[in-house]
């Protein structure tokens, strides 16, 4: 419980419009889709900020894109409703082939030096990587992974 606690202290407080700091102390665009401040106390939102990573898209567009695609308040979604939504951000998500015996760590390991966006399924839990880095307070868990997804802009 307390790597959670770390985790959203790290991440969970981050306002959209910061006072401008020097380039070095900025936010990067994967800590920033984390900001939640409007929806605390939401809970099963782990698909929402998982597509706000893969898609380096604010959470606030990421849940008004669930919301469109018919996601209710405070319920999970399925990898069906994660499409649609990430259409609605100008993403295709394409199911990446999952190594067999994946956990989230071998994930962090094999996806180290990417440069794109991805969504990790386990059984009960999504998370959002970005270039590399797993942004979830579960980013070192030995929880199997189910699927990979990975978000690709739609050319327009």
């Amino acid at each position: 419980m307390r790597d959670r606690f770390d985790w959203l202290q790290r991440y969970g407080d981050l306002i959209m419009d910061p006072p401008p700091l020097p380039a070095s102390l900025r936010p990067t665009a994967a800590t920033q889709a984390f900001h939640r401040l409007a929806y605390n106390k939401e809970d099963n939102d782990c698909g929402v900020r998982a597509l706000a990573v893969a898609c380096a898209a604010p959470y606030v567009e990421s849940h008004a894109a669930f919301k469109q695609v018919g996601r209710l308040h405070a319920l999970p979604v399925s990898p069906f409703l994660m499409e649609q939504a990430a259409a609605w951000l100008g993403y295709k998500l394409k199911a990446y082939p999952t190594p067999a015996g994946c956990t989230l760590e071998s994930c962090r390991q094999y996806f180290a030096h990417t440069v794109s966006g991805y969504i990790i399924l386990t059984c009960d839990h999504a998370v959002g990587m970005w270039n590399g880095e797993i942004i979830d307070w579960a980013r070192e868990s030995k929880q199997r992974v189910t699927q990979i997804f990975k978000a690709q802009r739609i050319k327009q």
